[in-house]
């Protein structure tokens, strides 16, 4: 954060929340988020991670709020969206950042249970987080719903199925978001990062399965 550069935006009084907040990308867009004059809340499921970026935010000056989570899990979802709610307010600003990539391999090999966490983790999460979320937004007339995909939903990779397919669906997701509440002034859109070196993308080039497929 104390590397970026002043922020054109004000985002002053404000309040984001982005999950997968504890490292790579989630934790960039959290810090610049908070260097634009918003308060954010971090979630993720590894507290240890949340602190760091939790420090970061601090150390430039900025204000955050942690509090750990599996977005996956609906009970998990709707306490930790109170929990900010209660601490910090209506949120203005969702990021559904957290994703994972599942173990690369091919459709007649891979596990169905890590085609139904990526999907959890991917889709559901995203789906949980604005659902919990848009109530407050569509009383106040006012927010925003950034989902995080990938060019992957855009067209096939091999040996990536589970990413590719629910990428696709956070797209599709997100423009029946944005069909059901822009009559509310609450606008959802999606954003392809592209490729960043992350834990994700490292674990692609590194791991076994991503050497081997």
């Amino acid at each position: 954060m104390t590397q970026l550069a002043a922020s054109p935006i004000d985002l002053s009084g404000q309040v984001a929340l982005v999950s997968g907040a504890g490292r790579g990308l989630g934790r960039a867009m959290a810090e610049a988020l908070a260097l634009a004059g918003a308060t954010v809340a971090l979630t993720a499921r590894t507290a240890s991670e949340l602190d760091e970026t939790l420090s970061i935010i601090r150390a430039a000056g900025g204000g955050a709020l942690t509090v750990s989570a599996d977005i996956a899990d609906p009970q998990a979802v709707k306490k930790m969206t109170q929990t900010v709610r209660d601490e910090l307010g209506a949120v203005d600003i969702l990021v559904n950042n957290a994703g994972r990539t599942g173990a690369p391999s091919p459709i007649w090999q891979m596990s169905p249970e890590d085609w139904r966490t990526t999907f959890a983790v991917n889709l559901d999460g995203a789906f949980l987080c604005t659902q919990a979320l848009l109530p407050d937004m569509i009383e106040r007339r006012r927010g925003r719903i950034i989902n995080v995909a990938s060019g992957a939903g855009l067209g096939p990779i091999p040996n990536g199925s589970q990413y590719c397919v629910s990428k696709a669906a956070l797209i599709r997701l997100t423009e029946c978001i944005h069909a059901d509440v822009n009559q509310f002034q609450i606008a959802a859109f999606v954003i392809d990062p592209g490729s960043v070196r992350t834990a994700m993308t490292e674990y692609l080039i590194e791991s076994v399965d991503g050497r081997t497929y």
